[in-house]
């Protein structure tokens, strides 16, 4: 568990995590989605991450009862030409309040220390239609957690949207 201020990092375990992570990620779909919302789908993919001990959660404990205003799920995958895996993000929010840099370093740092522990790269993306570049400096960021920039996402947008 790490903590920055009223803000706290830590796995997340529980069924009720993955509950909590759910509803917390519904808003990022009105954000970035790009399909049809599949409720089931997007909750056995919360599930299964947390399952696997690698998705978090940044918390804020200001209140009476701790709130997740953040959180990263990830899972690992294989190189497409190779036998060797990584750890590829499934989802990585913050709640729009929260976005001046705080919770993302947390998730970050969680990032790390899983990459450090696994052996495993950890492979992150940045993506939304409605800004180019990302207002919270998650760039900026991620270089003082020792990610370094791997790449850019393009997209172009098929018939099938959402509605």
């Amino acid at each position: 568990m790490r903590s920055e201020g009223a803000l706290i990092s830590r796995p997340a375990t529980t069924a009720m995590d993955a509950a909590l992570i759910f509803t917390h990620l519904l808003p990022m779909h009105a954000e970035v989605g790009r399909a049809p919302l599949d409720h089931k789908k997007m909750l056995a993919n919360v599930a299964h991450s947390v399952m696997r001990h690698a998705a978090y959660v940044v918390e804020d404990v200001s209140g009476d009862e701790p709130r997740i205003i953040a959180s990263m799920g990830l899972i690992e995958l294989d190189y497409w030409y190779s036998q060797d895996s990584y750890l590829s993000e499934v989802w990585f929010y913050v709640h729009p309040d929260y976005r001046d840099g705080e919770a993302a370093r947390l998730l970050l740092a969680e990032a790390r220390q899983l990459s450090e522990r696994t052996g495993l790269s950890v492979m992150l993306v940045a993506f939304s239609e409605k800004r180019q570049r990302p207002r919270n400096g998650l760039e900026r960021i991620a270089t003082q957690v020792s990610f370094a920039p791997a790449g850019a996402i393009f997209a172009v947008q098929g018939d099938a949207h959402v509605g």
